[in-house]
C-alpha cells in the first residue's frame, strides 16, 4: 500500500483538483488536462487544520476522524518522538530512557515552586502571556 500524506491547510484550489481521486474512479486531472490513474493500493490521507476551504462535494468523499487536542494530549507525540530516536540506532536505548523519565518528570509533574499550578501546561498558561493560542500538542512540537 502506498500513502499520500498532505499536511497543512486546505486549500480551495489544489483540494478541487483532487476530488476525482477521491471519488471511486481514482483518476487525478492535471490542470493541462492529462489524467493519471490511481492504483488500487495507493492511500491518501489529509491532516489539517479546519475544513473552511474545503467544498461539500470534497469533505462528502473523504473519511472524517476528528482528534480533539484535549482527547491526544501530549503523551502520544513525544512517545513517537522517542521511537525516532531508537530507530536511529540500538545505542540509543539508555537516551530514550532518560529522556522519558526526564519528560515526565517536567511535564507532568508541577514544576518548582509552581503555586497552584499543577503540570508544566497549566504553569506556562498562568505566567507565561503567549502570542497566539497554543495547545499541548502545539507547545510539545515546538
Amino acid at each position: 500500500t502506498t500513502w499520500i500524506v498532505c499536511d497543512g491547510p486546505v486549500d480551495a484550489i489544489w483540494i478541487e483538483n483532487l476530488n476525482t481521486v477521491l471519488d471511486d474512479n481514482k483518476i487525478l486531472t492535471l490542470a493541462n488536462n492529462d489524467r493519471i490513474p490511481m492504483t488500487d493500493n495507493c492511500r491518501i490521507v489529509f491532516e489539517v487544520e479546519s475544513l473552511r476551504n474545503a467544498s461539500p462535494a470534497t469533505v462528502s468523499r473523504a473519511g472524517i476522524i476528528y482528534v480533539s487536542t484535549s482527547d491526544l494530549g501530549w503523551a502520544p507525540l513525544v512517545e513517537s518522538w522517542l521511537a525516532q530516536r531508537l530507530d536511529l540506532g540500538m545505542s540509543r536505548q539508555n537516551e530514550v530512557e532518560v529522556l522519558r523519565r526526564s519528560l515526565e518528570l517536567w511535564l507532568a509533574h508541577p514544576p518548582p515552586d509552581p503555586g497552584v499550578a499543577v503540570d508544566f501546561f497549566d504553569w506556562n498558561s498562568r505566567n507565561l502571556k503567549g502570542v497566539m493560542s497554543t495547545n499541548e500538542s502545539i507547545l510539545i512540537s515546538n
